[in-house]
Parts: C-alpha cells; sequence; structure tokens
C-alpha cells in the first residue's frame, strides 16, 4: 500500500488552509510521468558491465530479473493512460564527467568502459525504449540524478507535470537521487518498489524505507494501475498488477 500522510500532518495543513492531493489525484494522468531510469544494457543484461562487477556478480540480475514484469505492465498502462512517458539513460564517456563522479566510476573500473556514447551497453534494455510520439520523451543524464544538468524539470513543467512515477535501477543510486530530486524540484514522486530494482537486496530494502521516511509515496505498480484504471475505467488492473487484454 501507498505511503500516506499523517493524520496530525493533515491536521496542520487543513488548519493551515492547504489541501493536499490524494494518492489517486496525484496519479491524473493529465499530470503525472512515469520516470523509467537507467533501464539500460550496462545496468540489467547479463552481458552488460554491471553484471561482471564482483560485489553484484552473485546477484545473478535476480533482482533487475523480477523488476522486468511489473515495470512493462507500468509501461504499458502509462501508455493506455496516455501518461507522459520519459525514458533516462546514463551516458558516462569521461568527457562529461566531473572528477569526483569519474573517481566513483574508476573505482569500479567502470570509467571510459561503462554507458559509452553510441554503445550496445548505453542503449535501452529490452522493450524499455520510447516509441514515436509527443508522449514519450529521451533524457540523457551524465550524473546520478535525472535532474541533475538536464532539461527534465522544464520538460514536465511545459506539460504540466506535478507528479513524477520514479522507477528502474537502481534503487540505491540513480533511483533513490531521482526520486530525491524530484520532490525537490517541487515535484511529487511516487516509487513503486517491485518497479525498481537493485543488486544487493538490503540496499533495496533500505533505500526505499528512507524515500519513504521523507521523500516520496513508495508503493507497488499495482496500486499505481489501479489508480490509472479507477480515474479513467480502462480495466488495467489485475490481482497481480498485469495488464489485462
Amino acid at each position: 500500500m501507498p505511503t500516506a500522510v499523517s493524520e496530525s500532518t493533515k491536521a496542520e495543513a487543513a488548519h493551515a488552509g492547504i489541501r493536499f492531493p490524494s494518492f489517486t489525484e496525484k496519479l491524473d494522468p493529465r499530470h503525472c510521468a512515469l520516470l523509467i531510469v537507467d533501464v539500460q544494457n550496462e545496468f540489467c543484461d547479463p552481458a552488460g558491465f554491471y553484471a561482471g562487477v564482483p560485489e553484484f556478480a552473485a546477484s545473478k540480475l535476480a533482482s533487475i530479473n523480477k523488476m522486468r514484469e511489473p515495470l512493462l505492465a507500468l509501461l504499458e498502462a502509462a501508455r493506455a493512460a496516455d501518461c507522459l512517458r520519459v525514458f533516462v539513460r546514463g551516458i558516462y564517456d569521461p568527457v562529461y564527467l566531473a572528477p569526483p563522479f569519474a573517481e566513483i566510476m574508476s573505482a569500479r573500473g567502470a570509467l571510459g568502459r561503462a554507458c559509452l556514447e553510441g554503445s550496445w551497453g548505453a542503449d535501452y534494455w529490452g522493450p524499455f525504449r520510447p516509441e514515436p510520439g509527443e508522449r514519450e520523451v529521451e533524457v540523457v543524464k551524465h550524473r546520478n540524478s535525472a535532474f541533475h544538468g538536464t532539461n527534465l524539470a522544464a520538460i514536465l513543467r511545459e506539460r504540466a507535470i506535478k507528479t513524477a512515477v520514479v522507477t528502474g535501477v537502481a534503487t540505491s543510486g540513480c533511483v533513490d537521487s531521482t526520486a530525491r530530486a524530484a520532490m525537490f524540484e517541487d515535484f511529487f514522486a511516487v516509487v513503486p518498489s517491485d518497479a525498481t530494482a537493485d543488486y544487493v537486496q538490503e540496499r533495496h530494502r533500505v533505500h526505499l524505507a528512507k524515500l519513504a521516511s521523507g521523500f516520496a509515496t513508495v508503493t507497488n505498480a499495482r496500486e499505481v494501475i489501479k489508480a490509472w484504471s479507477h480515474q479513467h475505467g480502462l480495466g488495467l488492473g489485475s490481482k497481480d498488477g498485469a495488464i489485462r487484454r
């Protein structure tokens, strides 16, 4: 279930004349964007760079594979509801990186090897790629947050977006950074826990808990799809979060 605004916070807001939108209102497709962050071969494919990093190799990408179905259900539901879809890719050629970020990449042996412009590794993974049309846009980033140094905030504001549904990998890195930045940019952030993934399950759990404590509404793909379906009668939701066909 989604994390909720506390009763005391609601009472204080009511006293101040502020009304917070409900979970369903936040997910109004007219004002909601689905952000798919770093779902790229380098991070998600067994042949990608990060599958071979020693501290991640033991997981055999189990969490990434588990994320695939809920995330695909969300993408299909977003298309059916005509939510804005934003596909975010990290491009990390050394020419784009300042020394602090380059140092982190170097520590894992990724500097100059992972997510290079035009490479297979930097390409989208599987079906998670934009289709032609005004409601599917791409943002290229060179840091963890999809907002840092990009025009993402402007894209969302130009389209009257109020809520960012943040998905993808990794929960402890670029998903966390993007969700926090969304809130800092004055968007509501919603994070479906099963449509994000991390190579280390404990990191996934801890970062979701931290996001829920003060930065985002943490929920699951089924609840997001249900909200879209409830508002527009699209018949998208099912008990397992999959798309009805």
